[in-house]
């Protein structure tokens, strides 16, 4: 098991060069779907009382991190490909 994932990290390492590269490919995705997470959960709450500021920041919230989440993906899917 070690030297299976000693191999993977060693491919992961040599497809993104460096280890910050690796960790801010892997780890920003999932903060900006947390993020999204977040804002389709504050959408739900929202009623006919909710004022057009706060329905706005909700939505600011959800397009923040649907904007950045779909960048990602879009540029990870255009470099998979040789």
């Amino acid at each position: 098991m070690r030297r299976v994932l000693s191999q993977a990290r060693k491919e992961l390492i040599q497809i993104y060069r460096d280890w910050r590269t690796l960790a801010l490919a892997l780890v920003l995705p999932m903060v900006l779907l947390i993020l999204m997470s977040v804002g389709l959960y504050l959408l739900s709450t929202m009623d006919t009382g909710t004022s057009r500021f706060t329905s706005g920041v909700f939505m600011a919230v959800v397009g923040l991190g649907m904007g950045c989440l779909m960048q990602i993906t879009m540029l990870v899917a255009q470099n998979s490909v040789e």
